[in-house]
């Protein structure tokens, strides 16, 4: 007997059939079903009835008339095997339970795969390409057109999502220290399926690369790929010479989209002075992040043998050595915007868009080098950044 059929019956025996113009909102509240292997007995049945033609809602709650339809009920399976019943309906909810077991590992898994690549980089990256491309090629049109710049775009985002997983490859020890909700170390995501991932990543970028992008740039990208390889294995182990490398790779995104939108030598005489200060801008600031970032993780780096500044010289040297890279990028691009536009009205803009960040940057050595602090200041620096580049975007029409 289906279980649809046992509906049928039921609504027959209370003389559903009776009302011509009423349907039921097929709404059952409360139901326990307790299976054995000879009964099964309905409890607390609450029915909801619409009257289609007047309107008119009714409902039927009455424990009497309940427990004597339940008890017919139970009665009629009884007799009409209700083993196979009972059976079918097990099989029935242990299926549908397994299949939502399983669609919830799936989610689960894609959700793993989203949080390996570091999803929190694709939004700050992209600002940092369309900088580079508005700079050199100051045109909506001519941007969404330019197929190179498009592809410059997505191959910067593959890069820098790929060089995230490979980090993590090579940092399990370490994470497990500095960052134990990370996929791989939380056992969400395995080894081979990192790899697999990687690989997947850089073969696209790959594919984009020698189909869509010319010579000059193709080069660019296999520069990258290698760096991107021998960073956590060689490069890492390397004191600042790790840091320098990260913030390379975060600059690398604006010149290498700036350089992609523009086919014209004449525009890179023109206007790769407004793009070199930006990377400029970039270099430094990633070199400042990098080296709080160093301060944060000091413990598990130390542990796992990684001599980082704050690991050799201490939290102090290494939080002085962030303020005078801090203060440097302000003052050294200052003047090269001041020289390359004539003008002192536009560089003094630049102290006062990093102003927020020399505020928060004191505040880390106030709270005695804290994780919370170091994280605060990371988040609260991407305003300014963000404001930064709508300026530069700004005054590169008046170059």
């Amino acid at each position: 007997m289906k279980l649809f059929q046992i509906i049928i019956i039921f609504l027959n025996y209370i003389n559903i059939s009776s009302y011509k113009n009423s349907f039921i909102l097929k709404k059952l509240k409360n139901i326990n079903i307790n299976i054995s292997k000879k009964n099964i007995i309905f409890v607390n049945k609450n029915l909801y009835y619409k009257e289609d033609k007047n309107k008119n809602n009714f409902y039927n709650n009455s424990t009497n008339n309940s427990t004597n339809n339940s008890t017919n009920i139970s009665k009629y399976l009884l007799q009409n095997n209700s083993t196979n019943n009972s059976t079918n309906i097990s099989k029935y909810l242990l299926q549908n339970n397994s299949n939502i077991i399983k669609e919830s590992k799936s989610i689960e898994k894609l959700e793993s795969f989203y949080n390996l690549i570091r999803p929190k980089n694709i939004i700050p990256t992209t600002l940092l390409c369309f900088t580079g491309g508005w700079i050199m090629n100051p045109s909506i049109n001519n941007l969404i057109h330019s197929i190179p710049f498009i592809i410059s775009m997505v191959c910067t985002i593959l890069l820098m999502s790929s060089s995230m997983i490979i980090n993590d490859l090579f940092d399990l020890e370490i994470d497990k220290y500095n960052s134990p909700e990370r996929p791989l170390v939380s056992g969400k995501i395995t080894n081979l399926e990192a790899q697999l991932l990687a690989l997947t990543l850089l073969s696209t970028t790959e594919y984009l690369t020698f189909i869509y992008l010319p010579s000059h740039l193709n080069l660019i990208i296999q520069l990258v790929i290698i760096k991107i390889c021998i960073y956590t294995p060689i490069l890492k182990k390397i004191i600042f010479l790790k840091n320098i490398s990260c913030a390379s790779l975060v600059s690398f995104s604006i010149f290498f989209s700036g350089i992609s939108s523009s086919s014209n030598l004449i525009d890179y005489n023109n206007k790769l002075g407004l793009l070199s200060i930006t990377m400029s801008f970039l270099f430094f600031g990633s070199l400042c992040n990098e080296i709080l970032l160093d301060i944060r993780d000091k413990d598990g780096d130390k542990k796992n043998n990684i001599y980082t500044i704050p690991v050799l010289f201490g939290n102090d040297f290494a939080f002085f050595v962030s303020i005078i890279l801090l203060f440097f990028n302000i003052i050294s691009n200052s003047f090269s915007i001041m020289y390359l536009f004539n003008s002192i009205d536009k560089a003094l803009v630049i102290p006062i868009i990093f102003s927020p960040i020399i505020l928060n940057i004191f505040k880390i050595k106030k709270a005695n080098y804290s994780n919370e602090s170091i994280i605060n200041y990371m988040k609260y620096s991407n305003y300014p950044l963000v404001i930064l580049l709508i300026y530069i975007c700004k005054i590169s029409l008046l170059y």
